[in-house]
């Protein structure tokens, strides 16, 4: 129970290693095939969208493996090593071409990316012959070495993207036409030394803010031109209902690539047995009694994270409760646990707007906020227009709030 537990953390996606990629079950809604037909093209920028939770980064990844026979692949980690609040696009593309320089360093050295280097680290801070003098004076001289090895190293340029995103910011600033020119032609040596075109995929960007999203992919989208690599991007899910989303084919590949829900209902056979695979790689079927897994896929919305978060929730009561199996029982607690996050999350006015929902209506502003609560879900293959779906998890919280409301009570 112990293996399927670690097997079904919704944390983890299916993809960038051996041991999760076993676990990887293939859409076949076209996604990664729209991608890969997009970043073939010179200057691709392709910007990725979709609800959270629907696979956005087990995508990519698998995306990675796909690309990589043709392409030199990079996968940054912008959200893990850079301050979101200050993301601009410049920042993107300096760090995106230091990661490529440090991934195929074995293919030789940029001399374009170590002048970059040299531009991100600024001037070297000197020491002060006062604090040195001082040192000399008053550390016994058994201290010296515990004072040489206590010596902060002297950071990366990766690392210092880390450290002091701000000042880079600022230094860049001072000449952003020359470090578009030195990332043009690191990017140009790297892939003459490694002999493939660099494609450079950057996930996590979905987390900024709407204020920041609507600065780097509109406000400042025009710089998206400058970028000397094929990129794809994930972007924030609201860029689809901002005011401003009609401007987004200016600057990008096209309109953006949407990754939806597979209606997993009765009698949508294909994203039924998705979900039943997701849970039998996993080992779900010589745990779960039959009723308790098909609860599970009917209580996901299609939304692989969804049923994860349940089956995971149901598999810790498990282990808690010291039972070899889930039944059914327990997978309705799992689910019940699933919901309290939507208990918090819903207001009154969501469930107003709950109450008046239809399935054909377009997600349009008043829509948005359940949309990006995952309170209603986008169901479609790609080239297709959206379906939309209350979410399974929030309707027996509308069933309650219709029942207070019919009373009188809160």
């Amino acid at each position: 129970m112990e293996h399927f537990l670690a097997a079904c953390d919704p944390a983890v996606p299916a993809a960038g290693s051996a041991e999760h990629s076993r676990l990887f079950v293939d859409r076949k809604d076209g996604f990664r095939v729209e991608l890969a037909v997009r970043l073939r093209q010179d200057g691709a920028r392709v910007l990725c969208v979709g609800q959270t939770g629907i696979g956005k980064t087990t995508e990519l990844l698998r995306a990675a493996g796909d690309l990589d026979a043709e392409f030199a692949v990079v996968l940054p980690p912008i959200d893990r090593m850079l301050d979101l609040a200050l993301l601009g696009w410049h920042d993107i593309m300096a760090f995106s071409c230091l990661w490529a320089a440090a991934q195929f360093q074995e293919a030789g050295e940029s001399a374009a990316a170590l002048r970059l280097a040299e531009v991100i680290g600024g001037e070297k801070t000197r020491p002060n012959p006062l604090y040195s003098a001082l040192t000399r004076l008053t550390v016994h001289p058994a201290m010296v070495r515990e004072v040489h090895v206590g010596v902060m190293p002297e950071p990366s340029p990766l690392q210092r993207f880390r450290n002091e995103h701000s000042a880079i910011k600022q230094r860049i600033a001072k000449g952003p036409a020359q470090v578009a020119d030195l990332c043009r032609q690191a990017v140009a040596e790297i892939e003459g030394a490694v002999g493939k075109p660099l494609v450079v995929l950057v996930d996590g960007v979905e987390k900024v803010t709407m204020k920041v999203a609507r600065r780097l992919f509109y406000e400042e989208a025009r710089l998206a031109f400058e970028l000397p690599f094929r990129m794809a991007i994930v972007a924030p899910y609201g860029v689809l209902h901002d005011e401003m989303s009609a401007d987004l084919g200016d600057f990008f590949s096209a309109e953006p690539l949407v990754l939806r829900a597979m209606s997993c209902l009765e009698d949508e056979p294909e994203g039924r047995e998705f979900f039943r695979a997701m849970l039998r790689t996993r080992g779900g079927r010589e745990l779960m009694a039959a009723e308790a897994l098909e609860l599970a896929i009917d209580s996901s919305g299609g939304m692989p994270r969804q049923l994860l978060t349940i089956v995971s929730n149901a598999a810790r009561l498990a282990v808690v409760e010291n039972q070899a199996s889930i039944p059914l029982d327990l997978m309705v607690r799992g689910r019940e646990r699933a919901m309290e996050r939507f208990f918090y999350a819903l207001r009154e006015e969501d469930y107003g707007r709950l109450a008046e929902f239809s399935e054909n209506r377009s997600p349009g502003p008043q829509l948005a906020r359940l949309l990006r609560l995952l309170a209603v879900i986008e169901y479609g293959k790609v080239g297709s227009l959206p379906k939309l779906g209350i979410n399974p998890l929030c309707a027996p919280l509308l069933r309650r709030f219709r029942a207070h409301a019919g009373s009188g009570t809160q």
